[in-house]
């Protein structure tokens, strides 16, 4: 089994020729916290009459950055230039990167190893950029040359970092809608992650709780579920697409709180997929089951009342909708009402409560026009007496 996706994935990374003269590439929105900046002193100097210097050297400093420090900053810079999103000058600044790695290259500064591995990084970060601005052509090169890079360096195929980079080339692949490469990429993803978490047991002795990596790959593991699940669903493929959110949900639960976002955005997915499927009832319990879950969460700040309220408000609109594809209006109109009063009580910013605004009001024009349609068709079966 293992083969079967292992080996026609891996061979799909060895068809594209080498990408080496790039312009354009990517970079992700994640922001490195610690990461501080080594802004560069040079030394001055004074000079004066025939060929004399003097060096003033305080309190300028003498210290040359090295290489792992210019990196840093480098990397640094673009991420603030994606945090402000100036995508075009974080693409300068990473490829400027590029060319920091290849002349400590050149310059015997580092060893291939180091090279490769360091070259990989900033090419799965111009890969993000590159999904940022929806360049997927561009974003598939790079994402296929950093785990290259990664396998070159030495990093196994089955390692998370080798998994979450082929996941990410394969929904590349979805966007660009090459079915039979996506369909291979999640396939091999969600089989060497299933493999990576077969040993974690699914009852801790004692109540002993999980290591920090088993979390990390069971948190892997439901990411590659639900993204798999979405594709599924978007190929039309609706009970393939809900078996792997049931199994996404359980998963989740074994990494996060019940009550947890991803828990309860899981429970709305499968409403929403059950509700396609015609199969009300499931669909309602999941819903009733989310909002059990919400109202019993014990809060311990305002940020986290507001973000349970959000959530909240979302599950009372696609219940509401729910209920009006099914004809009971009433029902519908009662969890939209509740959703209204919510509204009240979100984030109070402008832009907030227009989104909550235009959400009410969007739930609202559905439900008016599906009533009003199935009031056409209950004219159109009352006998007309004139006729």
């Amino acid at each position: 089994m293992s083969k079967q996706w292992l080996f026609p994935w891996l061979r799909r990374l060895r068809q594209l020729s080498g990408y080496r003269s790039m312009r354009s590439s990517g970079l992700s929105t994640r922001i490195v916290d610690n990461m501080s900046a080594l802004h560069r002193k040079y030394v001055a100097y004074f000079t004066t009459g025939g060929a004399f210097s003097i060096a003033l050297s305080w309190p300028f400093s003498r210290h040359e950055p090295s290489l792992e420090e210019r990196i840093k900053e480098q990397m640094y810079n673009a991420f603030q230039l994606i945090k402000d999103d100036h995508l075009e000058e974080a693409d300068a600044e990473l490829h400027a990167l590029l060319l920091t790695l290849d002349e400590a290259t050149r310059s015997g500064r580092q060893t291939n190893e180091e090279w490769l591995s360091r070259r990989a990084r900033v090419y799965s970060e111009l890969a993000n950029l590159k999904l940022l601005q929806k360049d997927y052509p561009a974003a598939e090169r790079l994402f296929v040359h950093t785990i290259r890079d990664c396998m070159a360096s030495g990093v196994p195929p089955g390692s998370p970092m080798i998994i979450e980079l082929s996941l990410k080339l394969a929904m590349v692949y979805s966007k660009l809608e090459d079915s039979e490469k996506a369909e291979s990429g999640f396939a091999f993803c969600l089989m060497m992650q299933q493999q990576n978490c077969a040993a974690i047991s699914a009852y801790s002795e004692d109540d002993k709780p999980l290591s920090e990596e088993d979390l990390n790959n069971l948190a892997l593991l439901g990411v590659i579920q639900n993204s798999y699940a979405h594709y599924q669903i978007l190929e039309g493929r609706l009970p393939a697409g809900r078996k792997l959110l049931e199994a996404a949900l359980a998963t989740a639960r074994r990494v996060y709180a019940p009550h947890h976002a991803n828990c309860i955005n899981l429970l709305a997915d499968l409403a929403n997929v059950e509700s396609q499927l015609e199969m009300p009832k499931n669909a309602r319990s999941r819903l009733k089951e989310a909002v059990d879950l919400i109202q019993s969460a014990v809060v311990a700040s305002k940020s986290e009342k507001q973000q349970s309220d959000i959530a909240l408000f979302n599950v009372y609109c696609q219940w509401a909708l729910l209920e009006g594809n099914q004809g009971a209006f009433n029902s519908a109109k009662k969890y939209l009402n509740e959703a209204k009063l919510l509204s009240a009580h979100l984030p109070a910013d402008a832009d907030g409560q227009q989104t909550y605004q235009k959400q009410v009001a969007d739930v609202e024009a559905t439900l008016q026009r599906w009533q009003d349609m199935e009031a056409g068709f209950q004219e159109l079966l009352v006998p007309n007496e004139e006729c």
